[in-house]
């Protein structure tokens, strides 16, 4: 009984983003504690979509649920688990990574920029050359 409650301690500390040592989580390991107990994962998943949305770091379509949501940034990470570069990362770069590129935000339109009003102080019959043409 000792043992089982240890390994799930164990597991809680390396789901909270570190191991027992203080160590920053990879995405294997990560991704290795979620095949043992998918609930967790996907509820540690869940927190940091909800995070990320609600700071305005992405832009997740308004119908799209919770739980799809999730399964989403799952799919990804276990496409990212194939690499074997990125399997190395930190979950949480790897999390952060899947989230904003399922929903970037859309950059803030620049300022309108109109031209500048023709200048009516001409003579009547004249007319005044637009701004930046030769005269």
């Amino acid at each position: 009984m000792k043992k089982a409650a240890f390994a799930f301690a164990a597991g809680l500390v390396l789901l909270a983003g570190g191991n027992a040592h203080g160590a920053a989580q990879t995405l294997s390991q990560f991704m290795s504690l979620c095949n043992r107990d998918d609930r967790v994962c996907r509820a540690k998943i869940g927190d940091y979509i909800a995070s990320a949305s609600l700071q305005k770091y992405i832009c997740m379509p308004e119908d799209l649920s919770q739980r799809d949501a999730t399964s989403m940034v799952m799919d990804k990470l276990r496409e990212d688990r194939s690499d074997p570069v990125l399997n190395q990362n930190f979950f949480e770069d790897q999390a952060w990574s899947a989230v904003s590129t399922l929903w970037p935000c859309k950059p803030e339109a620049p300022a309108s920029t109109t031209p500048a009003p023709v200048s009516t102080d001409a003579a009547p019959g004249t007319t005044t050359p637009a701004p930046g043409t030769p005269q």
